[in-house]
């Protein structure tokens, strides 16, 4: 799944809507909101995008979030191919244990990265 499809799919709950719901009030294609909410598409085109917004009724709080969810869905992380075998092993092991890391897990992983960013400049 993707940042847009995991927040698309919780908005579009959240208000009650299944997805065909959410289709036929939008004008969108329900086999379109499918794949976005599995990621077998990562993004909508603006359009599609807008309608899904006024459809949900989003506050601007949620519309910047699903916007922002999108920009993020947009594209691929590729890892380069000379990376060392352990640090590659660290990734896949991070990626499998995200979703089990408390919040303060995750701000003293983002800490510790930050604080190397800086050391480096």
């Amino acid at each position: 799944m993707t940042p847009f499809g995991t927040l698309i799919r919780y908005l579009r709950e959240d208000r009650g809507f299944s997805q065909q719901d959410l289709a036929d009030q939008s004008g969108v294609d329900s086999k379109l909101i499918s794949s976005f909410e599995t990621g077998r598409r990562r993004t909508p085109n603006s359009e599609v995008l807008e309608k899904i917004k006024a459809t949900l009724k989003l506050t601007e709080l949620e519309s910047l979030q699903l916007q922002e969810a999108a920009n993020n869905s947009s594209y691929i992380i590729r890892f380069p191919r000379e990376m060392p075998p352990r640090k590659l092993r660290l990734l896949h092991t991070l990626v499998r244990s995200l979703s089990d890391l408390a919040p303060e897990q995750l701000s003293a992983i983002q800490h510790e990265i930050n604080g190397r960013r800086s050391q480096e400049r």
